[in-house]
């Protein structure tokens, strides 16, 4: 009797603890249910916090190529007429026969001289610009020689009717746009007749969304053409905010082209 006694005491000892357990492992688990839910929706109000001032960074720097974009519509240096003319003032110089033979960069530069419209128009009506500058750590600037001779190396063809440089998908007369290059001082053209004299504090390389059909390659040229910079000629990289531009920035940044793409594939899809 006594052992039965015992034993009884014993298995109802067990199944209090049982139940103990069980509520605690319970209580446990409501409290990490919890956590994870909090941690979930601070988690999205970061994510809609970021997805905010991203949009407004977006619209503001709409906005700011818009109005630079009127301003250079407005500007004489822009206008194609101004251009025309350039080109008829050169059809009519004496031959290559008759004259000191031109640079072979410049030569170069001429040879693969660009009228891209199509250009000019993702430009202006670009959704989204990416932009990254690069300011010169000397104070002379950086040397229009030295920049002409790079860009020309990376690919990038001088547009005679916007006087910018621009680096196309292809070289095709119709190929997309990845990005182009102007001068940081307005009206944000070059020289391109007389680069030898030239210096700049800089230059910003624009990269318009929608425009080429592979836009992160189209990124990652950009980034690699401002890194050839920084590397040769001693630059800077900067935000369109003129901050300095981290690895996280540029990330940032490469988050954002991933992210439009996204976007527009679902709209075609959604289209189709």
């Amino acid at each position: 009797m006594q052992r039965f006694g015992s034993s009884l005491q014993k298995t109802l000892a067990e199944r209090r603890d049982n139940k103990r357990q069980e509520r605690a492992r319970k209580e446990q688990e409501r409290a990490e249910r919890k956590q994870r839910e909090q941690a979930e929706r601070e988690e999205q109000a970061r994510h809609d916090r970021e997805a905010a001032e991203a949009q407004a960074a977006r619209e503001a720097e709409r906005r700011r190529f818009e109005a630079e974009t009127a301003e250079r519509d407005d500007d004489p240096l822009f206008d194609d007429a101004r251009y025309d003319e350039e080109a008829a003032e050169m059809a009519e110089r004496p031959r290559e026969d008759d004259v000191v033979k031109a640079h072979p960069v410049l030569e170069k530069a001429m040879r693969h001289d660009v009228n891209a419209e199509h250009a000019r128009q993702a430009l202006s009506h670009a959704e989204e610009v990416i932009v990254i500058s690069v300011m010169s750590r000397d104070e002379q600037g950086f040397s229009g020689a030295a920049l002409l001779d790079l860009m020309l190396a990376c690919g990038l063809r001088y547009g005679r009717d916007m006087g910018i440089f621009h680096r196309f998908e292809t070289e095709d007369a119709e190929s997309p746009l990845q990005f182009s290059m102007v001068n940081v001082v307005k009206p944000g053209t070059f020289p391109i007749h007389s680069m030898d004299d030239f210096h700049t504090p800089g230059v910003t390389l624009l990269m318009p969304l929608p425009s080429a059909s592979d836009t992160s390659a189209a990124f990652e040229a950009m980034v690699e053409t401002a890194m050839v910079i920084v590397r040769h000629l001693g630059g800077e990289l900067k935000d369109e905010n003129m901050s300095v531009m981290t690895a996280q920035t540029v990330e940032f940044a490469r988050q954002r082209v991933q992210e439009f793409e996204r976007r527009n594939r679902l709209h075609r899809y959604q289209v189709n």
